[in-house]
């Protein structure tokens, strides 16, 4: 007998659990079947003598042989298969075998009493936009992955400096500072820097280039290190990068491709929502990694001339603060004016 499980989100935890409950209670499990026996051969011997001494064969009986077959052989004798469907972030449901009937009835029932008022609820109390649906991939399952986003950076110190070299030469000086051609308004709002940068190759620029084997340093002109930077990129975001991004936001798998998938699947109803021309994550992922390293990028020319770093978690907090703080002055104001007021109005009177 089968029965479906139904999560929004956790599904590899789940996987994971109903795996060994069914390696526990495999036929002839290594681990179960002994354990088991032993466990009823103690357990009988107690009950007998317990009925033997006090006289009374029927607490033998009703206590401890009927309550032991009726779980046994009814609960956890019979073996059902469960199929696990998370909504979120898996594509396909996954098939677990040797689950006892027990413990696949009761937490299949649960789920699907849970699914199917969900989804009464949802059609009767919500809007017909299905985004916004909680047995879909909705909006809410990627929007903590699509705000995590802005925070990736590159690891590799080397890839980190050519980068920062490539952006600075190749994007910033020709196109934000100079607008070569008239293209500054066009490099401000592109959605893809390598791409821009690729169909509009500025000419006389270059950089120093560090190799990543010898860490040897030569100049490159920008057409000659775009392909350079483009590879070190991409090596940058399949070497763990994923896998790291997907455990902050609560994905885990040990299959590349799967997790890329899950992602995928996350994160595409919320870009469709927030109606973006480009809803592949690893798209925006590389994005993230070029404007985090152009924004380290000034900041090494704000400290070339002695200023600070600019660091955006520590501007947003300190407007967070002076915010509280000036709703904290309104506040003392209102509480001073309430015990002023009668005063001066007693003054005025007289």
């Amino acid at each position: 007998m089968d029965y479906v499980i139904y999560t929004f989100g956790g599904g590899d935890l789940l996987w994971h659990v109903f795996n060994g409950i069914g390696r526990v209670f495999a036929s002839n499990s290594e681990y179960f079947t002994p354990v088991g026996h032993l466990a009823l051969t103690i357990g009988g011997i107690w009950a007998a003598t317990r009925a033997i001494f006090r006289g009374n064969i029927g607490i033998f009986a009703m206590e401890w042989f009927f309550p032991s077959i009726f779980i046994f052989t009814l609960l956890f004798a019979p073996k059902s298969t469960v199929w696990l469907k998370d909504e979120v972030s898996m594509s396909a449901p996954v098939k677990v075998d040797n689950i006892p009937i027990g413990i696949a009835m009761f937490a299949s029932l649960s789920s699907q009493t849970s699914y199917f008022v969900s989804k009464m609820l949802e059609n009767h109390l919500l809007p017909a936009y299905e985004g916004l649906s909680s047995r879909k991939t909705g909006i809410m399952f990627g929007a903590k992955a699509v705000a995590k986003i802005r925070d990736v950076q590159i690891h590799d110190p080397v890839t980190l400096t050519n980068t920062k070299e490539f952006l600075r030469q190749c994007f910033m000086k020709p196109y934000i500072i100079g607008n070569i051609l008239g293209k500054k308004a066009a490099a401000q709002q592109t959605n893809d820097i390598i791409g821009f940068i690729e169909q509009n190759i500025p000419n006389n620029f270059g950089i120093y280039y560090r190799e990543p084997s010898n860490l040897g340093i030569s100049f490159k002109t920008c057409r000659q290190a775009t392909p350079l930077i483009k590879a070190a990129i991409h090596k940058e975001l399949n070497e763990g990068l994923l896998t790291k991004f997907a455990a902050a936001i609560g994905v885990q798998s040990d299959q590349s491709s799967m997790l890329s998938q899950r992602l995928k699947v996350m994160t595409g109803d919320t870009l469709k929502y927030l109606q973006r021309e480009q809803q592949d994550i690893h798209e925006w992922m590389k994005q993230a990694m070029l404007l985090n390293a152009n924004r380290e990028s000034y900041d090494d020319w704000r400290e070339k001339f002695s200023l600070s770093r600019i660091y955006p978690n520590l501007v947003s907090m300190h407007a967070i603060r002076g915010l509280f703080q000036k709703s904290f002055s309104y506040l003392v104001a209102g509480e001073m004016a309430a015990h002023m007021m009668p005063i001066l109005q007693s003054v005025f009177l007289h």
